[in-house]
């Protein structure tokens, strides 16, 4: 990893996010990066928090500063953010078993070894920075019983990993996809990657809406984050995060 990444390590934190939002608003410097062994109130999407055992996996938020004309390309950050994770994974795990699922989840076959919390500070309508989040599965072999089923890199590999040497990885293919995400060349090429890795992508699937389940075909996510739908009589649906709960592939 270049030295170009200053990184903060922390025994323990309440959140990496939270932390490294301190940190931004008294000017840090892009790339800038919080790692924790663990966190009292690690944060997930919506009201969730991110349970993991202390000193076992990847828990860590990193500052960019992105510059970004048109408010509408935000999600084009989480989408490479995504592709990235999804390629680090593929360093250790067949990539075929390597899934995105929307709207912030890692999956390793139908498991969840990764989850992304992307939280943005703007002023006068223009983004100020971006906070990073992510956790990651490596050592942890036990989970507490919540769906989707966790896993991580020793339940798939066998075997355990340095964490230090994976947070540099890490950062690597972060700082890849990010460029081409900066330089606006290869925005087709992430929105591509991202929907090639997209879980249950054109397969009938079920959804919780409601308290309600439904059948849905996910096709996209559009440039607002929103899942588009296929529902049973074709109809064209646009979900916001949050509102569906996707389960297991239906099959006709």
């Amino acid at each position: 990893m270049n030295d170009k990444y200053p990184l903060i390590f922390s025994d323990e934190v309440d959140s990496t996010n939270e932390v490294l939002l301190t940190e931004a608003r008294k000017g840090a410097p892009e790339w800038t990066t919080i790692v924790a062994h663990y966190q009292t109130a690690g944060k997930g999407q919506g009201k969730n928090n991110w349970v993991s055992k202390k000193s076992e996996n990847i828990l860590m938020s990193v500052l960019l500063k992105p510059v970004i004309s048109d408010i509408s390309q935000i999600f084009l950050l989480n989408k490479a953010i995504a592709v990235a994770i999804s390629k680090f994974s593929s360093n250790f795990i067949e990539n075929e078993r390597v899934f995105i699922k929307w709207p912030n989840d890692i999956l390793i076959d139908q498991n969840k070894i990764s989850g992304i919390l992307i939280e943005n500070s703007f002023t006068d309508s223009k983004i100020e920075f971006s906070i990073v989040g992510i956790g990651f599965n490596v050592n942890q072999i036990v989970f507490p019983d919540f769906s989707p089923k966790a896993t991580s890199l020793a339940l798939v590999c066998k075997r355990k990993f340095e964490i230090k040497k994976l947070v540099s990885a890490l950062i690597d293919h972060i700082s890849m996809e990010y460029n081409f995400f900066s330089i606006q060349v290869n925005h087709k090429n992430i929105e591509q990657e991202y929907h090639k890795k997209l879980f249950n992508r054109n397969k009938r699937t079920s959804f919780l809406l409601n308290n309600k389940m439904i059948e849905l075909t996910p096709k996209e996510v559009n440039n607002f984050g929103q899942l588009v739908t296929e529902d049973k009589n074709g109809k064209i649906v646009c979900y916001d995060a949050g509102m569906l709960k996707q389960f297991e592939f239906v099959t006709k």
